[in-house]
This record gives structure tokens, sequence and C-alpha cells, in this order.
């Protein structure tokens, strides 16, 4: 995997979000708010979502001096 740049990610974000909302657009709310067999509803799945996609953004817009305060990460492992 390589890495993204700012306007990458954010691309690629957006085109995320669309293929969600073609997913989930058509759902009845009866169908988007059950669990079955104890996983996470749609709408569960949805806000999970929400919430990441809301603090990567966050990190982007954090200017790099203050994200400098928490360190630099050492490198990251591939997941290929």
């Amino acid at each position: 995997m390589s890495k993204q740049s700012r306007s990458e990610l954010l691309i690629n974000l957006d085109e995320a979000i669309t293929a969600v909302d073609s997913l989930l657009a058509p759902m009845d709310d009866s169908t988007y708010t059950t669990s079955v067999n104890g996983k996470w509803s749609p709408a569960e799945q949805l806000h999970h979502l929400y919430i990441s996609a809301k603090a990567v953004v966050s990190g982007l817009n954090t200017p790099k001096l203050v994200l400098l305060a928490f360190g630099t990460g050492s490198k990251s492992r591939s997941y290929e």
C-alpha cells in the first residue's frame, strides 16, 4: 500500500461516502436498524464509519507542529 497525499485521501474518503450511500439508501428503516446474529446493524456500522472519518479529517486539519507533540510513529507494517 502506498502513502497517499492529503488530497488523494480526501478524494478516497469522498468516494467511500458515495459508495456507502449507494448501498444504504435503498434500505428500509427496519433493515437499516436491525442487528442480525449479534452483529452491528447497518446504522451502527455507519455511525462507526462517521466517527472514524471525523477523526481522520480532524487529524488532517491539525497543524503539523501540534501533531509533533504526540511524537513520530514507528514504521508502519503492511497488512497485505
